[in-house]
Order: C-alpha cells, then sequence, then structure tokens
C-alpha cells in the first residue's frame, strides 16, 4: 500500500504541482480512504519528501547501473550522461520546488553532486587512458559541467527554448561528449 501511494502521489504531483495535490485525489485514485493514507504517512510533507526521496532513489539506481556496463570509459560515460530523467520533470515543478521546498531542493542538489563528481571522475580517467583530450582542464569543464546542469534545470530556459528536461540534458551531453573526447581520425586543430 505504501508504495502504491508513493506512485499515486508522483502522478498526481506530475499533474498538480507539490503545493496543489491533496491526500482526497492520492485516495480517490487508488480508491482507498484518506484514513488509510493517513496510517501510513503523517501528511502532505512526508509524502512529498518520501516522493523525492523515491525519485532520486530510481534516479540515483539507473545512473548506477550505467556505470557498471561493460565496456570502457567512454561507453560509461555515455551511458551514464544518457540516464533519462524519470517520466519526464515538468520544469514548472523544479521550478515549485526550488521556491516552495528547500528542504527537498536540497536532495536534489546533492544528487546533482554525486552526478558532476562520477563524471569528473570518468573525464579524469579517460584523459589518463588517452581518451579524452589532455589539452582542456578537467577543472574547466567541471565549472561548464556545473553550470550548465543549473540552467537546463532553470524552469524559464527550458520554457523559453521548448525543451523537456531530458531533450537539454541529451544535446548538452552530445556537446560534452564530442568536445572531450579524441577523434582518432582526424587531428584536433586549435583555432
Amino acid at each position: 500500500m505504501h508504495q502504491r501511494i508513493i506512485e499515486s502521489a508522483m502522478k498526481q504531483i506530475q499533474r498538480y504541482g507539490f503545493r496543489k495535490f491533496t491526500i482526497d485525489e492520492i485516495a480517490t485514485d487508488i480508491g482507498i480512504s484518506k484514513k488509510t493514507v493517513y496510517k501510513y504517512f503523517n501528511g502532505k510533507s512526508e509524502i512529498i519528501s518520501t516522493v523525492v526521496d523515491y525519485f532520486l532513489e530510481v534516479a540515483k539506481d539507473k545512473h548506477l547501473e550505467a556505470l557498471e556496463i561493460d565496456g570502457g570509459v567512454l561507453e560509461k560515460l555515455n551511458a551514464f550522461l544518457l540516464c533519462p530523467i524519470h517520466d519526464e520533470v515538468p520544469p514548472w515543478l523544479i521550478a515549485e520546488m526550488q521556491q516552495y521546498f528547500p528542504d527537498e531542493w536540497e536532495k536534489v542538489n546533492k544528487f546533482k553532486q554525486f552526478n558532476k563528481d562520477e563524471v569528473v571522475k570518468m573525464l579524469a580517467e579517460g584523459i589518463q587512458e588517452g581518451i579524452f583530450r589532455s589539452d582542456i582542464h578537467p577543472a574547466l569543464i567541471e565549472m561548464v559541467w556545473e553550470r550548465t546542469i543549473e540552467v537546463i534545470f532553470d524552469s524559464n530556459f527550458t520554457r523559453i527554448h521548448d525543451l523537456t528536461l531530458n531533450q537539454a540534458l541529451e544535446m548538452f551531453q552530445t556537446i560534452i561528449y564530442d568536445g572531450i573526447k579524441i577523434n582518432m581520425d582526424c587531428e584536433v586543430k586549435k583555432v
């Protein structure tokens, strides 16, 4: 029952937002009483916290699975960067979390830090193996990564450019991936 409540809450949050979904909607969706919902959760804020934890846990598991695939650092980085974000998170929902739920947003920031740390490790490994360009300082790549992720998670950017979060992340992955990879077929020309 606990899991069914979480899954229903995720649907309601994606439809109405964190502030506007109701316990009644969850109860109606899964055919139980509000009283039953309150047997499992103290209230709406606990449901929100649990949903965010669940979402981030699933996302982190997908990223960890990407690190375990067969292949070298290039394949692992590609799989890691292409991990989809759970069922498309609407940009307005991210903005709502940032503005009204700072404790939950802090959890997202910790997840973003985990991702950045893993990417930095793979970049260092790729440079050491001669797969990635060594003429680009890793700290610069790290800074570009961090700033770009901040912009992508800014709901105005994705809304203005009519992009989903996954589309923006995929395009960013292409830019970073192709920009740091050594092309074995031709020499990299400096401007």
